[in-house]
């Protein structure tokens, strides 16, 4: 946590091996109820992240709010980041090696397959899959 970032973690919520959480610049990352996510995840709320209730996610996901600036005038690693918040609703599963990019909503009941790069937001009960992630059916 740095810059006045804020955690909150409510009941129930189980975490694997080496689970990253960061917190920064005043947003809070949010982890609702009964939601378990897997080891080696990465979840960076730097520029606001909220997880719902009841989420599984597999190994190796990687949520990020924030990303660098790369202008080609300065050193990128000067330029700091830009941002928008993520947002994952209810009962949603995200398989192993997952990449969520910043600004997307994934809706309550979707499940995203393994090893997908979700580049844009996915409706609520829809299964979507693939670099980039697209949808490829509804939930049954």
């Amino acid at each position: 946590m740095r810059k006045r970032g804020r955690l909150t973690i409510e009941d129930d919520v189980r975490t694997g091996t080496e689970v990253w959480l960061v917190c920064a610049n005043e947003a809070e990352l949010a982890v609702r109820a009964r939601t378990a996510l897997g080891p080696y995840t990465i979840l960076n709320g730097g520029h606001g992240l909220s997880i719902g209730r009841d989420c599984v996610f597999a190994a190796f996901v990687y949520i990020n709010s924030s990303e660098h600036r790369f202008a080609r005038d300065q050193l990128i690693r000067e330029q700091g980041f830009d941002g928008k918040p993520v947002s994952i609703g209810d009962d949603v599963w995200i398989g192993g090696h997952v990449t969520v990019l910043p600004g997307l909503t994934i809706g309550t009941g979707a499940v995203i397959g393994a090893n997908a790069v979700v580049t844009r937001t996915v409706p609520d009960y829809s299964i979507a899959a693939g670099v980039p992630a697209r949808v490829l059916r509804e939930r049954a």
